[in-house]
Order: C-alpha cells, then structure tokens, then sequence
C-alpha cells in the first residue's frame, strides 16, 4: 500500500475524514474532504499535531475550509469542505511522517456540556394538574426583598 493511501486510511480511521477531490502536481497536493459528523473534536486534534509537525519538517501543510454551492439552480446550499494542501519536494516521505502522527494522535475526550433537564416546558411550570399539584409563589417570593418572616430574631425589635 502506498504511503499516501495509508495516510488517507489513518485519517478516515481517526477523525472520520474522506476525500472527496484531490489533485497532485509539481510537488503539491491539493486535497478537498469531508470530516464525518461528530468526528470535529478528533479533527481538531489531528490537525493541530499535523501543524506541530510542520514545524519540524522540510514541507509546509495549509488546512483551511472551503466554502463552495451545492447544486446548480438558485437553491443551491452552501456547504463546507476541509482543504488540504501539502507542498514538498518528496511527497510520499510527507505521507509516513503525517501518517505516523495521526495514528499516534489521541482519541478527543467528549464532554457533555449542557444537559436538557427533564419535566415539563418553560411555560407549563407553575400548572396544576389532576392532584391539585405544581409549583406556587412562596410568600417571600413576591418581593424582592427577603422575607423576614421566616427568620427569628433574638433581642431585635421590628
């Protein structure tokens, strides 16, 4: 298996990526991929280990997004694609280097930002229901004070 196949397999097995277009010519490489829905945060890992790595190596890497239209008419929708572009003067040793990093690049840890909490909408919580139950006002709810009421005070007069 060729180099740059093997690369394209290590992304598409880490962060989900499939190449839709590519084209080679003069010591570069363009390359037009999708990234899979739900694979963004193992791409983002991928690409910031790619871009340690140029720092150390004889090739430049530009990744960037490419806006384009989809479809023909006026109800063409505007989509995204990630752009790859590799220039070298030996490319395939550019493909075992990127390779060897993306596999070696860990899997994103996902964390659950924001929960939706069960029970009833918004406009539904203070309803009653069969039981005669819901939520109601407190009586110190109504001011926007504290209410005094509920506390006992030793040696204060009100």
């Amino acid at each position: 298996m060729s180099n740059k196949i093997s690369m394209y397999q290590a992304l598409q097995d880490k962060a989900g990526f499939s190449v839709a277009e590519e084209s080679e010519a003069g010591g570069q490489v363009r390359i037009l991929a999708r990234v899979a829905e739900g694979s963004f945060q193992n791409w983002k890992i991928v690409m910031q280990r790619l871009k340690l790595l140029e720092k150390k190596c004889p090739w430049t890497l530009d990744l960037s997004k490419m806006y384009f239209l989809l479809g023909q008419d006026d109800n063409a929708i505007l989509v995204f694609g990630w752009r790859v572009i590799i220039k070298t003067e030996n490319l395939e040793e550019a493909y075992a280097q990127m390779e060897s990093v993306v596999r070696q690049a860990p899997n994103a840890r996902f964390v659950v930002d924001e929960v939706r909490l069960p029970g009833h909408q918004s406009g539904q919580r203070n309803a009653r229901y069969q039981r005669g139950k819901g939520a109601r006002l407190t009586s110190g709810s109504r001011e926007s004070t504290p209410a005094t009421e509920h506390f006992k005070f030793r040696g204060v007069q009100r």
